[in-house]
């Protein structure tokens, strides 16, 4: 569990190398998921990365990381994908 976690933080994280968390939009977010590797995952792979990313939002909020009201949960690619 932690290792993939790990692998898909590390993933988000290689995606935007300079940005900092607060700097993030709901943009990053987008791009994040329709760039590659991730745009040719499966639904349910990528339903787990936005649970992964969802944690890690609120453990930045605890820790003051990022605002509370950050909103980046709100952006059209972190709905959940329809699994089969």
């Amino acid at each position: 569990w932690f290792y993939n976690r790990s692998i898909i933080l590390r993933r988000f994280a290689g995606t935007f190398p300079g940005t900092a968390l607060a700097d993030m939009g709901k943009e990053h977010l987008d791009l994040f998921f329709s760039s590659p590797p991730v745009s040719g995952f499966s639904p349910k792979s990528r339903n787990h990365h936005r649970a992964s990313l969802r944690q890690f939002f609120a453990w930045a909020v605890r820790k003051e990381y990022m605002a509370r009201d950050h909103r980046l949960e709100e952006a059209d690619a972190m709905r959940p994908e329809r699994v089969n």
